[in-house]
């Protein structure tokens, strides 16, 4: 047969699909998008808990205070005890006075063991958060 095309053209066929590229590009767009919001919940997830343990570190300095505070309490109230125990041996006080004294030896060393208890109660606290229990 008889060709019409000359020899020196070069025929290039190219199709681009517009919509499907059009719609490539918002899933990317999306997708970059449920990336961006993953890394703003890790993020506020971290503070979350920096301030969670920033919080519990202060509540476990603080129990550890008041345990000091109340260990210093009972072993106050023992050296009254035993000096107004001295004293009622002596006939110097009497036994309501004794009582009272033991009353507050008593009251003391309660605190004492609740001060323990929430020494060991925020330590748990800490010791959960970093995932150590």
């Amino acid at each position: 047969g008889f060709d019409m095309t000359p020899p020196q053209v070069l025929s290039v066929n190219f199709s681009l699909p517009i919509f499907s590229s059009g719609k490539r590009l918002a899933q990317v767009r999306q997708q970059k998008i449920a990336v961006d919001i993953e890394k703003i919940k890790r993020d506020e997830t971290y503070d979350g808990l920096r301030v969670q343990e920033r919080q519990l570190a202060y509540n476990l300095s603080n129990a550890i205070e008041t345990c000091q505070t109340a260990k210093q309490s009972v072993d106050l109230n023992q050296k009254i005890f035993k000096n107004q125990l001295q004293k009622f041996e002596q006939g110097m006080v009497s036994s309501t006075d004794l009582v009272t004294v033991n009353s507050n030896l008593l009251s003391a060393q309660s605190s004492y063991i609740q001060s323990l208890y929430e020494v060991m109660s925020a330590q748990t606290s800490l010791l959960q958060l970093y995932n150590k229990l």
